[in-house]
């Protein structure tokens, strides 16, 4: 069984070297709150990386969050170009974030998806994990409203907590 990597940047950047660089458009203003997100940003666009340069898209030589701000201030609201008779239209700032290139994350990361999908059972769910617990109490409720086998096998919590924790990243038979 293979692991299947799957993704579609948004943009593909060749440059004058014929190398290529990869972006990832986000329609929001960039703050100091998008750190939080980064690293999932960061893995995805690493992601699209590494498809590309397995499917032929090489060299990868850089990445980068695009940060499409929507300008709303009152001055671009009271400019006559921006009022159309169909509506308003709205200009955009972007704010380039570069990414390192990091293959080797998401390799890793692909080595940590192929022990779990090898486990027999799902691993338990981590401590404060939302989505675990409310994965539990939605099996307990149709088992309880006997629509669901009344005894939980193995098979039937991995089907749910494969469903519950759908990623990109998904085993093939």
């Amino acid at each position: 069984m293979n692991i299947q990597l799957r993704g579609s940047p948004d943009a593909i950047f060749v440059r004058p070297d014929r190398s290529h660089i990869i972006g990832d458009y986000k329609t929001a203003k960039y703050t100091a709150t998008q750190d939080a997100l980064f690293p999932m940003y960061e893995t995805q666009l690493n992601a699209y990386a590494l498809i590309g340069q397995e499917r032929g898209l090489a060299p990868v030589s850089g990445l980068a969050l695009i940060y499409m701000e929507p300008v709303t201030d009152e001055e671009a609201a009271a400019r006559r170009t921006n009022r159309r008779d169909e509506g308003f239209a709205m200009g955009f700032s972007a704010h380039v974030l570069p990414v390192a290139v990091n293959l080797k994350k998401v390799r890793a990361l692909l080595v940590t998806v192929r022990a779990i999908s090898d486990q027999r059972k799902p691993p338990g769910g981590r401590v404060g994990c939302k989505e675990c617990v409310l994965l539990d109490a939605l099996i307990a409720v149709v088992v309880r409203l006997g629509r669901g086998p009344t005894r939980l096998g193995s098979a039937t919590r991995e089907r749910a907590w494969i469903a519950s924790h759908d990623a990109r990243v998904r085993p093939l038979n």
